[in-house]
């Protein structure tokens, strides 16, 4: 177990760790990480090891037992070595699913302008506090669909703490539901999911273009930027070009015909979805802001490494430079969180 100061004091060079601050989860569906975090957001320490929200109950008779336990699990003995610290936390266990539903704030939302209304939940640990989501309602889009992001609202914190918001951006948060974030300063106009990654996996694990694949030794780079150009062809609106799910069935054509080979099958259909994906998402988007004759916004990616650098190259294919983002803004996200509600409200966001 790390031994920390339990002493809200500021700590000195002498110290052999800062004092803590916060304990923060980002409670998702699959995983929980834990953080444990001090003066200006410093991450003292790191749990990546906990339950999603689909790995507890969701019986009400049983849930709170169950979302109480892990909570004691991971955080257990940060909560024991400091108890008067707040716990917060953000993403599914805010869920109709979670722990507790959380709500969600509406567009447009100065996301760093104000806290957020945190639900509060009692534990025996304390007193859980659980960040909202943001909800798009079906008013709000061309084809009046709804659409909701749960936890990387707080990424978004995090991405845009620290520097000054260009007037205009764009960020792209890839991942199983891929979201497309649109800004003004820090202000979220609008926002859409995508749901590259988990059909991705569904192809690859579960459908005939899959089946007779194997996992490349090394990412093929060629079959990849292949299925890019492809991709980027499905969302052309020139007469004739075959749509995504036409397109798709070329993984299987072009490996039948000794074109592609197995190990190059699953870059090639990560190539067509994503290169789809963000053809789609330039045509609509790039040049749309608040103003009547808008700059091109900037565009931001956050992911890891390797995926990242995955849409980077999409981008380039359309002759567009984007920056990036570190993978972990969710700590800082959720530190500035805890600043704007007040639940650390002699810190500095």
């Amino acid at each position: 177990m790390t031994q920390f100061s339990a002493d809200p004091r500021p700590t000195t060079a002498s110290d052999a760790l800062p004092a803590p601050r916060l304990i923060a989860l980002d409670w998702g569906t699959t995983s929980c990480r834990a953080y444990l975090l001090g003066p200006d957001g410093l991450v003292i320490e790191t749990r990546s090891n906990g339950k999603g929200i689909l790995q507890l109950s969701a019986d009400p008779a049983t849930k709170d037992a169950e979302f109480a336990a892990e909570l004691t699990r991971l955080c257990g003995d940060w909560i024991h070595e400091a108890p008067h610290l707040p716990l917060l936390a953000c993403g599914m266990i805010g869920s109709n699913q979670g722990w507790a539903e959380a709500g969600y704030a509406p567009l447009p939302s100065r996301i760093m302008a104000k806290g957020p209304a945190l639900t509060p939940v009692e534990t025996r640990q304390g007193i859980l506090h659980i960040a909202p989501g943001l909800v798009k309602d079906a008013g709000a889009d061309d084809h009046g669909l709804p659409d909701v992001i749960r936890g990387e609202e707080t990424q978004l914190r995090g991405i845009l703490s620290g520097k000054e918001s260009p007037a205009s951006s764009i960020i792209v948060l890839p991942g199983t539901h891929t979201k497309w974030v649109l800004l003004d300063e820090d202000e979220v106009l609008d926002f859409t999911t995508s749901m590259t990654g988990e059909l991705y996996s569904l192809l690859i694990h579960h459908s005939i273009l899959g089946r007779h694949s194997i996992p490349p030794r090394h990412p093929d780079e060629a079959a990849f930027l292949r299925g890019v150009d492809v991709g980027i062809g499905t969302e052309s609106q020139e007469e004739g070009r075959p749509g995504l799910l036409t397109a798709l069935f070329s993984a299987r054509s072009l490996a039948m015909t000794n074109d592609l080979t197995a190990d190059a099958v699953q870059d090639y259909v990560s190539g067509l979805l994503i290169g789809s994906e963000v053809a789609g998402f330039t045509r609509r988007w790039v040049g749309r802001t608040s103003t009547q004759e808008p700059p091109r916004p900037s565009i931001t990616i956050c992911a890891n490494p390797s995926l990242a650098s995955r849409y980077k190259r999409a981008f380039l294919r359309l002759g567009i430079r984007v920056n990036t983002a570190a993978d972990d803004t969710t700590a800082k996200g959720l530190w500035h969180t805890a600043v704007l509600s007040g639940l650390l409200a002699k810190e500095k966001a």
